[in-house]
């Protein structure tokens, strides 16, 4: 067995990950660790302002977060489901960065239809 690594196309040999040496390890965990602050600094944002709140509830909507995806057509259900999971996926982020919002976000939006805003 040969002690090289694969190549991977576009890159150089010596810019090939090492996933076996700690310190890279450590480098790329910093590395995704900044990034997803930033996303969630990004939402968090977005979540500060009535407008992007009433967008977000929108977005979740649209999503069918609130409504089964059942279907017996199997590739419509698919499709239902795949649009689903995008919304929980953004659902679960919002309740991990700012649980209140989505409480708020909720209550803003019973008040639009209430108002018919």
């Amino acid at each position: 067995m040969s002690d090289e690594q694969p190549e991977i196309e576009g890159v150089e040999p010596e810019e090939q990950p090492d996933v076996g040496d700690a310190r890279y390890v450590r480098k790329q965990q910093k590395r995704a660790r900044i990034h997803q602050k930033r996303l969630d600094n990004a939402l968090g944002a977005l979540l500060d302002t009535y407008d992007t709140r009433a967008w977000l509830w929108e977005l979740l909507c649209a999503f069918g977060i609130y409504q089964s995806s059942f279907s017996t057509e199997p590739l419509r259900m698919a499709f239902l489901e795949g649009k689903r999971d995008c919304g929980l996926r953004l659902l679960a982020d919002i309740n991990r960065i700012a649980p209140a919002s989505y409480v708020l976000m909720a209550e803003e939006a019973e008040k639009r239809i209430k108002e018919n805003v």
